[in-house]
């Protein structure tokens, strides 16, 4: 497990206002006072699916407020659906509280490739263990685990993303909506297994927020998926991506961490951190702990072609104060991928620290507009600590390569990148710079 040893540095004039207003935004799910406590039996030892879609039913028909309170002890269950729940999803803590997937869970969806899936019930069973649509929702104080790998997770079913075949849990907890759809989870650990599938885990994401509401019957046409997403205090082992915001989103607020009290750690995935596209959106990603074997943490427009019409229009980032290692060769610490046509990411990228062992960057731009990179400590090896790829008008100042071992340069601005400012911070710092208008500075 990593240590968290946050660096704290001053921040650039307008950070603090901007974090002020995303505290102000970035609110979790309406807090209801009062509200009915629907109280579920202790674990029977067998197949609890009966008893615990009983209480989430119970939950929806009392309305905002309601908290479903599980007690201590292991729950099995086969899939889980609740529309428009409002309320809280609470264990009795997070190492007292189990919710485990039993073998073979059943799937009867058509080709994603072809058709849309239809909507989840009881009878149409998604590859999503918990699935809640719509609503104010809150998950805490529990553990989830899928021990079932090699195949013995879930029946075949089409991977929308890939068109191949899976037989693994395509989500642990899944949440999405036509409705604006707010979510928060907290004290929640999520477990999944290595194994032989296309994904290398019998898991492919822990907690989903993505927009999956068919619009229509068209091929890829999805209702955008609006509300907050906050994420925190909870811990991720043994899957492809540990929390993941993919589709159509627009008009969202995202914390994942957002206090020195409050972040998540992640550990044995590919993408820590899944973030796509969106419009009009505000992400606060800080005080997180997490390794992975593709990138720490990702916001990457590379499902596109899926999402229709769909264009992302402006959103902006606070990325800092986490700890990043990146796994190994071809693998990236904070990865932003942007579209060169027209684009949206605005990024802050500021007292991070970033071990790259044997990875391709520590912070990877391309095709970004308009970011800045500052107060970070990037260490270990890797091509470059920095790398700006059709970058433009971003800024990258003093950031600390001090333990750091490189093969092109601590700094890397490729052909592509132009009207970039770099201002290093020692005279033992290096740069190549292939890019056009460049200004650099080394004391």
């Amino acid at each position: 497990m990593l240590a968290l040893t946050c660096r704290r540095q001053p921040t650039a004039p307008g950070i603090t206002l901007l974090k002020g207003i995303l505290a102000t935004l970035l609110l979790p799910a309406t807090l209801w006072a009062g509200g009915a406590i629907i109280t579920v039996p202790k674990p029977s030892g067998g197949d609890d699916t009966a008893m615990l879609q009983k209480a989430l039913d119970e939950a929806v028909a009392k309305g905002p407020g309601t908290t479903v309170q599980l007690a201590a002890g292991t729950y099995l269950t086969r899939q889980l659906v609740a529309y428009d729940f409002r309320g809280t999803f609470r264990g009795a803590g997070e190492k007292k509280t189990t919710i485990e997937a039993r073998k073979n869970l059943p799937v009867n969806l058509p080709n994603s490739f072809q058709e849309n899936w239809p909507l989840p019930s009881a009878t149409c069973h998604w590859p999503c263990l918990i699935t809640f649509v719509d609503g104010d929702i809150r998950v805490s104080d529990l553990a989830v685990r899928e021990p079932w790998s090699n195949g013995t997770a879930t029946g075949p079913y089409i991977n929308p993303t890939f068109g191949n075949t899976e037989n693994g849990l395509y989500d642990v907890i899944l949440f999405m909506g036509k409705n604006p759809t707010n979510v928060v989870v907290e004290r929640v650990s999520i477990e999944g297994l290595q194994d032989d599938s296309d994904w290398g885990f019998n898991v492919a994401m822990g907690l989903d927020y993505s927009s999956y509401y068919p619009a229509s019957s068209t091929l890829g046409d999805y209702c955008f998926l609006e509300g907050n997403f906050t994420v925190q205090n909870c811990s991720f082992n043994n899957m492809f991506s540990c929390v993941s915001f993919d589709g159509r989103h627009r008009d969202n607020r995202v914390i994942i961490g957002g206090s020195p009290d409050s972040g998540n750690v992640c550990e044995n995935n590919c993408v820590a951190l899944d973030l796509e596209p969106a419009q009009n959106a505000m992400f606060d990603v800080s005080f997180n702990r997490a390794s992975a074997y593709w990138a720490a943490m990702w916001e990457y427009n590379l499902y596109s072609t899926n999402l229709g019409d769909f264009t992302p229009s402006t959103s902006y980032f606070l990325i800092h104060d986490n700890r990043f290692t990146a796994l190994g060769a071809g693998t990236e610490g904070i990865w932003l991928v942007d579209n060169p046509a027209s684009p949206w990411i605005r990024a802050s990228i500021y007292n991070n620290k970033i071990d790259t062992q044997g990875a391709s960057d520590g912070i990877l731009l391309q095709n970004t507009k308009g970011a800045s990179i500052w107060h970070n400590a990037i260490t270990g090896t890797s091509n470059d600590a920095i790398s700006l790829t059709g970058a433009t008008q971003c800024a990258v100042i003093d950031n600390d390569f001090s333990g750091f071992t490189w093969s092109l340069a601590d700094i890397y601005l490729d052909p592509g990148s132009s009207r970039n400012l770099v201002v290093c911070s020692s005279p033992k710092d290096t740069v190549q710079d292939l890019g056009t208008n460049d200004t650099i500075i080394i004391p």
